[in-house]
């Protein structure tokens, strides 16, 4: 029995559908993309959705735009920043309860811009990223009796920690280097006061800087965010 031939069409969709298989993971055409989303537990078969499915996950933690999140993680930043001086006018002042309390708002306000540098700079790197994080959780919550058994300071933490921001800062291709620059200029300046010595010799020059440092910071997440191309981008790398 004779074979009927194909129809020119039916063999160019043959042909297109055979040289897309064999592209595998290269190829991702959008009604893929919308199958996944949509359906996700019908796409079972391997390498079929594996770009994609990696683009879709990497996604802020809040659920927003990382340039709204870095924007919030920069609203936080700086109330932590005015409660803590705040904090230590008042104990300085001799009032203690109001000082303990903006204290205490203060750290509050601090982990928040804590889990929302470890969400925004996962990109980077993500073990680094959470080392990081985890490790300023723990040294935002110790207790003040904590630091004078140990005959150490709270800043020696907290300048470790934005050095280490600052080193992510520079690798990511989202924020400028100069802001990474001042930020690792910062975590310097705040683990010189660990040494009285050393703070005294060079005060009041390494506080300035440290503020300098994390008030450009600071002032960039407010007024521009991040790049958020460049975020999707790097975040899809990773």
């Amino acid at each position: 029995m004779l074979r009927q031939p194909r129809s020119t069409n039916g063999l160019r969709r043959a042909n297109s559908l055979d040289h897309n298989l064999t592209l595998g993971n290269n190829y991702a055409p959008p009604y893929r993309l919308l199958s996944h989303t949509r359906f996700g537990n019908l796409s079972k078969s391997p390498g079929l959705f594996t770009h994609h499915s990696e683009v879709i996950h990497m996604r802020t933690l809040l659920g927003v735009s990382p340039r709204l999140e870095a924007r919030l993680a920069g609203a936080l930043y700086l109330f932590s920043m005015l409660l803590g001086i705040v904090g230590g006018y008042s104990i300085s002042r001799k009032m203690h309860a109001q000082g303990d309390w903006a204290n205490v708002a203060a750290a509050s306000f601090y982990t928040g811009v804590i889990v929302l540098f470890w969400d925004l700079l996962r990109p980077v790197n993500k073990v680094l990223s959470t080392g990081i994080a985890t490790f300023s959780l723990v040294a935002n919550w110790l207790p003040e009796s904590w630091y004078k058994m140990e005959h150490t300071s709270i800043t020696l933490f907290f300048g470790v920690y934005c050095l280490l921001i600052g080193c992510l800062i520079l690798r990511s291709r989202f924020f400028p280097t100069f802001v990474g620059v001042l930020m690792v200029c910062a975590g310097v300046c705040w683990l010189t006061t660990s040494w009285p010595w050393l703070a005294n010799a060079i005060s009041p020059y390494n506080v300035v800087v440290a503020l300098i440092g994390e008030g450009t910071l600071t002032g960039y997440l407010l007024v521009k965010g991040l790049d958020e191309r460049q975020w999707r981008e790097q975040a899809e790398m990773s």
